[in-house]
């Protein structure tokens, strides 16, 4: 038993003060020696079938993490985080709570996952599709869809889109985040239509985003290292509309403080007829 509890202990070291019962009885543990370890409030339960040490410090976002552990109860952290593909990515409304953003509950615990996988769990959503690795990236220690892909994923779950640009103003101003363009483009290809812009043109549609929400925060910090560099994340059509803008350092100012650009790029969301949009090649959604 005191062999067990010791590797138990040094396995949840490892996984921020946690271990899922299933890591437990891989070890040897019965269910009983876990309950009577509950009740001497030596652990105390964090979700369904994970459990953290209460002599442990609380980990950050430690919901998320158990929720991630709990997505493949008998691998350990370690293991999952050294393999490729990831076996799980924090995705969704989750992702935009870790990455520390805009107004979103990180519940239901959104995983995009590469192989089918069930659950019965309410509070939990899988997303079956293909991922590039460009679109991953890792926060508290959990590998999780970069900004750009957050929005994109946020935008085809039909999550209320003027949270979205809260989120993209968050990410911009409290994560310091310069939201590359290219990326978003490509990313938002496949909803332009939906979202009132041309089919296909997710430029037209990543521009809007990032000029309403982004550009002002994005301009004032280039500004402050060097003006030359503006051209680094804006495209031309958006640079020609604030010319007069960098001539003039009032209005800079006013853009700044009032984070708002003019631009003849128009507003998404706003009366807007939306139309069915395929999702992308290889994508679907599973949520049992």
């Amino acid at each position: 038993m005191t062999d067990y509890i010791s590797e138990l202990y040094d396995l949840a070291a490892a996984q921020w003060g946690m271990f899922t019962s299933a890591q437990a009885q891989e070890l040897g543990l019965r269910r009983n020696q876990i309950t009577r370890m509950v009740k001497a409030e030596r652990i105390e339960p964090v979700t369904y079938g994970v459990y953290r040490y209460t002599s442990s410090a609380e980990s950050e976002n430690i919901e998320i993490k158990a929720a991630w552990l709990a997505v493949y109860p008998k691998r350990k952290a370690e293991d999952r985080l050294k393999a490729r593909p990831f076996d799980a990515i924090v995705a969704g409304t989750t992702a935009a709570a870790l990455l520390g953003a805009g107004d979103f509950h990180p519940s239901p615990y959104t995983f995009i996952l590469h192989q089918r996988k069930q659950t019965s769990r309410k509070d939990v959503r899988f997303l079956l599709c293909k991922i590039d690795e460009e679109d991953v990236m890792r926060e508290g220690g959990l590998p999780v869809t970069t900004y750009e892909r957050t929005v994109y994923d946020l935008l085809r779950l039909n999550e209320d889109p003027d949270l979205v640009d809260r989120f993209m103003q968050d990410a911009s101003r409290k994560q310091l985040h310069r939201f590359n363009l290219d990326r978003m483009s490509t990313l938002l290809s496949p909803l332009a239509a939906r979202f009132g812009f041309p089919r296909g043109d997710g430029q037209a549609f990543a521009s809007s985003l990032i000029t309403r929400n982004a550009s002002a925060i994005q301009i004032s910090r280039t500004l402050a290292d060097s003006p030359y560099k503006i051209n680094a994340f804006l495209p031309p059509s958006i640079i020609e509309n604030m010319k007069t803008a960098f001539d003039n350092s009032e209005v800079i100012t006013s853009i700044i403080e009032n984070n708002n650009l003019t631009s003849s790029i128009s507003h998404i969301c706003e009366d807007v007829e939306y139309e069915e949009s395929p999702p992308p090649d290889n994508e679907e959604t599973e949520n049992d």
